[in-house]
C-alpha cells in the first residue's frame, strides 16, 4: 500500500497536460532538508513530455542553497511551457518559513518576551461543547501569533526536540513535521492552519486589481 508520493505527489501533472491557465500547487510534504523532491520530480515528468517548468525562486534556491531552510517566498510564481507554446501560470506554495512571515527576530521582538504566549504543553482536552459565543476571535493577527508561538515552542523550547532529532525518519522542526505523527493537538493544528492561511493570503499579490 502506497500513496502518490512514490510518483507525482502534487497532482499537478494532469492540470498542466490540459493546459490550465492558472494552477496553484500546495507542496506540504515532509521535506526537512528542503530538497523540493516533488517539484524536481514534476519537472522531470514534464521534461519527458516536452514541457518546461520554471519557477525561478525555487530553481535559484536549489542551485545555490544559500540557507538550510527555504525562506524565499510564501508563493513562488513560474510557468509551465509546452513545445507548442501553451503556457500555464504556476503559483507554488511551499509549507516552509518565508521571511515575510517568519522574521529573523522571531524569538523576542515578534511575539514578545512573555512566555505565557507559548503553549506550555500539548493540549489534549477536547471540549464537549463549543458554542460560537465561547470562541476567541480569529483573524490574520491571531493566526500569526499562535503559529509563531507554536513554532518557537516546538523548535526552541520543546523538551524532547534533541532526542527526536537523532532518530531516523523523525523530524520536528516546524513546519517540517514527520507525517508519522498523526496526533494533531489543538495548538499544532492551529499552527498549520495559521501558516497555510498566511501563505495563501500572499496570493493577492498576483491577483489583478489587488
Amino acid at each position: 500500500l502506497a500513496d502518490g508520493g512514490l510518483s507525482e505527489n502534487l497532482a499537478a501533472l494532469p492540470l498542466i497536460r490540459r493546459g490550465m491557465k492558472n494552477i496553484v500547487i500546495v507542496d506540504a510534504e515532509n521535506d526537512p532538508g528542503y530538497k523540493f523532491h516533488s517539484y524536481v520530480a514534476l519537472k522531470n515528468y514534464l521534461a519527458k513530455e516536452d514541457v518546461t517548468l520554471r519557477i525561478e525562486e525555487i530553481d535559484k534556491y536549489l542551485r545555490t542553497k544559500p540557507t538550510k531552510i527555504f525562506t524565499g517566498a510564501a508563493v513562488a510564481a513560474g510557468k509551465a511551457t509546452n513545445s507548442k507554446g501553451s503556457v500555464s501560470n504556476i503559483y507554488y506554495i511551499k509549507m516552509s518559513r518565508p521571511a515575510s512571515i517568519f522574521p529573523p527576530d522571531l524569538p523576542d521582538k515578534t511575539i514578545g518576551n512573555d512566555d505565557k504566549t507559548l503553549p506550555a504543553y500539548r493540549r489534549r482536552a477536547r471540549p464537549a461543547l463549543c458554542s460560537p459565543s465561547e470562541l476567541d476571535p480569529v483573524d490574520a493577527g491571531t493566526l500569526r501569533r499562535d503559529m509563531l508561538a507554536y513554532s518557537r515552542f516546538l523548535n526552541e523550547r520543546w523538551f524532547w526536540r534533541h532526542l527526536v532529532s537523532v532518530l531516523p525518519y523523525i523530524n520536528y522542526n516546524f513546519p517540517q513535521i514527520t507525517t508519522i505523527d498523526q496526533t494533531f493537538y489543538s495548538d499544532q493544528l492551529e499552527a498549520f492552519i495559521g501558516l497555510g492561511y498566511l501563505e495563501a493570503a500572499e496570493m493577492k499579490a498576483f491577483v489583478s486589481g489587488n
